[in-house]
């Protein structure tokens, strides 16, 4: 749990890709958890205005676990967030804080949602198969090109290749083709040429 003034710092300073204000807790609450756990983490504030205002909110005893609750049943893969409660002028807000997820991305009722800004973003399906492949530390390049042998190479424009980068002094290759193929970002993967090629 943060210091009160610290609360009141991010209040005061808005809205940004770490920060959002609702008034109360709703779907859009939901879309920016999953929006936040495919970027880099951010609070949620509820009983706060979009201008940064605080209005306060009311909760019975068991909102929290409510929150938490739907929360996790409408995000696949399910959410776990920690909620907060302050006072601050006599008003009582709540901070919902949410980690960034490690495996993305994380979706709302089959909706997929990043952080921009201070808005959040739809991901397209492209933007959907990226995130998934970074958060997994792979690319698009990284896969087997269909079909494609070691004898489709052209081994000629290879050693130029080569040469040309050994001759640079940044660093060494080794003179095989194959072995230098793996050293360079894995442009080979079990003998077959990555989509680079």
């Amino acid at each position: 749990m943060l210091a009160l003034k610290d609360i009141q710092q991010q209040i005061a300073a808005g809205e940004n890709e770490k920060v959002e204000f609702k008034q109360g807790f709703n779907n859009e609450v939901i879309e920016t958890v999953v929006a936040f756990a495919n970027t880099s983490g951010g609070s949620l504030f509820i009983g706060v205005s979009d201008a940064g205002k605080i209005t306060g909110t009311s909760t019975a005893k068991e909102t929290l676990q409510n929150w938490t609750k739907e929360i996790k049943n409408k995000t696949s893969p399910a959410q776990v967030v920690d909620i907060a409660e302050y006072e601050i002028d006599g008003k009582v807000i709540y901070q919902i804080r949410v980690n960034e997820f490690p495996v993305k991305p994380v979706s709302f009722k089959g909706r997929y949602f990043k952080r921009v800004k201070n808005s959040n973003h739809q991901l397209s399906v492209h933007e959907i198969s990226e995130i998934h492949l970074q958060s997994l530390q792979l690319s698009w390049d990284s896969y087997p090109y269909p079909n494609a042998t070691m004898d489709d190479l052209d081994f000629d424009k290879v050693r130029l290749f080569i040469a040309k980068v050994n001759n640079s002094g940044r660093f060494i290759l080794p003179e095989k083709v194959e072995d230098a193929l793996n050293k360079l970002l894995s442009l080979i993967h079990i003998s077959e040429p990555t989509r680079p090629y």
